[in-house]
């Protein structure tokens, strides 16, 4: 049979109710109408001379040919699909989409950017915030950059730097608590992030800073938990307790006064960041992009 007399449309349809076993459900999918679904399944019944569901009421269920033909078919779908996004991966302007934790995103990466795409016009970053996809790895993003999260399956991972987090508070704060030995925050109000509460992230936290310092940290040491480590420097600033931040991230906050740091780096903690990259991600722009990062956080 020649291409252009397959019915595509007849083979979506069917394909859409052997999958939700139900014309409504694949109607909902195809933006149709139920009877609109089954006269296409009908249509592709009659072309083929062969029943490929029987109907019990609502319920649709696949006869011997119909389960025999579904496989072949899902992959016939899937190639076509990623026939599509080839040829749109062609046409569109070069690009990669970079998850990052906000903080970083907008306070050091985000600035810098600008550098990059004058250098790689047309091609573009875009960055969208762990915040906002969650758990799991959406499809669509091509490099994780972290401090926190472990290494998804299907990702390689490259160490972009070690950044030091140390305790910073406001000046109205110091004036009150005159820190002058790790303990001395023991008392302190503190702020700590969701994403770094967990047992498993304990390094990025106080209790390892305490504990690296000798410093036993009461359980019911008295916590504010914020999601984003930008809202935890702005409570800070704001005068509701001492956090442990990134100290190039909170840099500009030290030279205009808005915080202090009692302690100095010599009494920080060093963490990695890390970028996690997808594995079947092989381009020339990606690894431009991957030397142009490394190159910069290097000066962290």
């Amino acid at each position: 049979m020649h291409l252009s007399q397959i019915p595509l449309n007849a083979l979506r349809a069917f394909d859409a109710t052997a999958r939700h076993g139900s014309f409504t459900a694949a109607a909902q999918e195809l933006c149709v109408t139920p009877g609109a679904v089954a006269r296409q399944v009908h249509l592709l019944e009659d072309r083929f001379s062969v029943q490929l569901v029987t109907r019990k009421g609502p319920q649709i269920t696949l006869t011997t040919a119909g389960v025999a033909a579904l496989p072949s078919l899902r992959r016939g779908f899937e190639e076509l699909q990623r026939s599509v996004a080839e040829i749109r991966r062609a046409t569109e302007t070069p690009s990669i989409t970079l998850s990052a934790d906000t903080t970083f995103a907008a306070m050091w990466l985000a600035p810098r950017l600008k550098e990059f795409h004058e250098a790689e016009a047309p091609a573009r970053v875009r960055i969208v915030s762990q915040t906002d996809i969650g758990t799991t790895v959406p499809d669509y993003v091509d490099i994780i950059v972290s401090s926190f999260l472990p290494c998804p399956p299907g990702f390689s991972e490259q160490l972009l730097h070690k950044e030091t987090l140390i305790p910073v508070m406001s000046p109205k704060l110091f004036e009150q608590l005159r820190p002058k030995a790790p303990a001395d925050l023991a008392r302190a109000d503190l702020i700590v992030i969701d994403a770094v509460v967990d047992d498993d992230a304990n390094a990025l936290g106080w209790p390892f800073w305490f504990a690296h310092h000798g410093v036993t940290l009461a359980k019911d040491a008295p916590m504010l938990q914020v999601s984003l480590n930008i809202l935890a420097y702005q409570a800070a600033v704001t005068h509701q307790g001492v956090v442990l931040a990134s100290h190039p991230l909170v840099r500009e906050y030290l030279e205009r006064g808005d915080l202090i740091a009692p302690f100095g780096p010599e009494y920080g903690i060093d963490v990695p960041r890390y970028a996690f990259v997808k594995e079947t991600l092989a381009s020339p722009l990606v690894e431009r992009f991957l030397a142009w990062l490394s190159e910069h956080s290097a000066s962290i």
